[in-house]
């Protein structure tokens, strides 16, 4: 995942006109233990040769103060911080500057896009060593379009309906997140880093002069019913790509809390907006990848917004 993530970041950097931003990114802790794995995460960084720097309020070979993380954050208040992770490649980009620049690129190289096509249905035929093959799709309108070649399911909160259509299980359900937006701060801009809380299950990160506030709860709070009912039935709707839900900022008073403390000055602006809608996690918090099980030919690719709160 590391290795995918790096390539990921260059490829965004490479691409132009995407709203790359070459933020950075820390990690910040609050206890010893959380250091220890803190620490303990370097050595997968190191063998991937990516850069980073780590901070610690205690002996470590290589780490700097904790204090000096306000040179490269200087709105954050370090109060009960033990340690922080820097590594200043990653960013941040605009989704969907980036997904049509993807399709272009794609295009180029003789992909074909059908917007608008639903696929109801995968089409299997018996295959060798007892497995099955995916050899066409069924759509919405009742069109059949067959192929021969491999078939890769990455359709987010559908893909678990999709794939149980060719009888394979894919564990995943759709858990509502919700972030905010704060008013201008003075001193914001794509220069700072990306912070993540990993006690706290808080992100902030600049957004157009603001600041953008994020929060994984767990368990689960504030579930709009229509959700928990997909989960249940195992069934998302065609028509729910686009679906967002009433903003229910007591899902994360928590989160808002910690967020103001580690910056003070969103205490002193309001907040101007915020999205509430639909993130796929699969059932352990880590990305769904490979080959369906006894389907010679498909492949999946799902639960990627895991691994954000991790």
């Amino acid at each position: 995942m590391v290795a995918m993530a790096g390539h990921t970041r260059d490829r965004f950097a490479a691409m132009g006109d995407v709203g790359w931003h070459q933020t950075g990114s820390i990690g910040l802790v609050r206890s010893q233990d959380m250091l220890t794995q803190l620490v303990r995460s370097t050595q997968l960084l190191a063998d991937y040769r990516i850069p980073f720097q780590l901070y610690s309020s205690a002996p470590v070979p290589g780490a700097l103060p904790v204090s000096q993380i306000k040179e490269i954050h200087p709105l954050l208040n370090l109060d009960g911080v033990e340690g922080g992770l820097h590594t200043p490649l990653d960013g941040i980009v605009n989704p969907a500057d980036a997904c049509m620049r993807i399709v272009q690129q794609a295009k180029e190289l003789g992909a074909e896009f059908r917007e608008g096509a639903r696929v109801s249905s995968l089409r299997t035929c018996d295959s060798a060593n007892g497995m099955s093959r995916v050899d066409g799709l069924l759509m919405d309108d009742g069109q059949e379009v067959r192929f021969g070649e491999s078939v890769l399911l990455a359709g987010g909160q559908w893909i678990r309906q999709l794939a149980l259509t060719a009888g394979a299980l894919v564990p995943t359900a759709v858990a509502p997140h919700q972030y905010v937006i704060f008013d201008q701060v003075p001193g914001v801009s794509n220069s700072l880093p990306v912070v993540r809380c990993c006690e706290e299950q808080i992100y902030i990160k600049p957004e157009v002069g603001g600041i953008a506030v994020g929060m994984f709860e767990g368990p689960h709070a504030c579930m709009p019913p229509v959700v928990e009912h997909r989960n249940l039935e195992g069934h998302v709707p065609g028509d729910a790509e686009n679906e967002l839900y009433e903003t229910e900022l007591d899902k994360m008073p928590d989160g808002l809390e910690a967020a103001m403390a580690l910056i003070p000055s969103l205490t002193e602006v309001g907040i101007k907006g915020g999205i509430h809608g639909p993130d796929t996690h699969s059932a352990d918090h880590e990305p769904i990848m490979g080959r369906l099980p006894m389907l010679q030919n498909a492949f999946v690719a799902t639960g990627f917004l895991s691994l954000i709160h991790i």
